[in-house]
């Protein structure tokens, strides 16, 4: 097994994972939104205007979702070519037990980033369309959720992008 190999099998096990994430977080969400309609948007419900906001989100983040979803598990090349694998890692076995320390933080940087990712990017679409999606006085106590979580996934991007470098600065 070589380590492409490896990283393969993780994405897929990532992509399992956030569906079982979403499914657990962001579904019961959206849902309640849905639910809560008139308590977001009561004048246009007096006013018997039709808001299509949430639905036409939720149609659009379910068709986001599933891409996602199909590339992690079924399309693991792409993200493997996105991460640039082959060109850090090459085809090195894992029975060979020369690879350096360098090489295991980088591999476990880019797991940890790719685990906040998918921890954070539910919540930072579900923040996002409670913060566009509310009247303005509700909107400063929903920018702290926004901001930490956009925070988060930029360190993690960060992460991901640069998992080399980091991984030679944490092992000197």
């Amino acid at each position: 097994m070589t380590i492409k190999n490896l990283f393969a099998i993780i994405i897929k096990l990532i992509g399992f994972f956030f569906i079982v994430e979403t499914f657990i977080t962001f579904v019961p969400e959206q849902i309640n939104l849905l639910m809560n309609f008139d308590i977001f948007f009561p004048e246009e419900i007096k006013n018997q205007n039709i808001v299509l906001f949430p639905y036409i989100t939720l149609v659009i983040l379910s068709i986001v979702l599933f891409l996602i979803y199909y590339t992690f598990i079924y399309k693991t090349e792409i993200i493997i070519k996105l991460l640039r694998i082959e060109k850090y890692f090459g085809d090195i076995k894992i029975e060979n037990i020369t690879i350096t320390i360098q090489k295991y933080a980088q591999i476990s940087i880019i797991v940890v980033s790719i685990i906040l990712l998918i921890f954070q990017l539910p919540i930072f679409i579900n923040s996002t369309i409670k913060y566009f999606g509310v009247k303005d006085s509700f909107q400063d106590v929903l920018s702290t959720d926004l901001i930490s979580s956009s925070i988060i996934i930029l360190l993690s991007f960060i992460g991901i992008i640069f998992s080399d470098k980091l991984s030679r600065s944490f092992t000197k």
